[in-house]
């Protein structure tokens, strides 16, 4: 059975021109004030930010290993795991040479770099 056809890509020059162009075409001429609760599909008319940060310390974004990227010395050379720290649990320095395994949410020991 053949491939069906698709249309070619367009270039990246003409896909920003197009893109811009529908936001120009749509942009925000007014702004009103509105409950939080009757927000629903509007956009913001000015940026929010916090005043404080979230989350409040550098956490990993998935599961995985932190390590000091100066012990690894040579590409496959093992490290012993030198602790493992689940989300919300406070991680102890990294120690030299080893490396800690770390969930998703976990905070970074201190001394690591990768």
């Amino acid at each position: 059975m053949p491939e069906p056809s698709r249309p070619s890509l367009m270039s990246l020059d003409d896909a920003l021109a197009s893109l811009l162009r529908v936001a120009r075409e749509h942009a925000v001429a007014e702004s009103h004030s509105v409950s939080t609760f009757d927000a629903l599909h509007r956009v913001l008319a000015a940026d929010i930010t916090s005043p404080i940060d979230v989350p409040p310390a550098d956490n990993a974004s998935m599961d995985g290993y932190a390590v000091r990227v100066a012990d690894v010395t040579e590409h496959g050379a093992p490290l012993p795991v030198s602790q493992r720290v689940p989300a919300g649990a406070a991680p102890h320095p990294l120690v030299s040479g080893t490396a800690a395994r770390i969930f998703t949410g976990a905070g970074i020991p201190a001394g690591a770099d990768a």
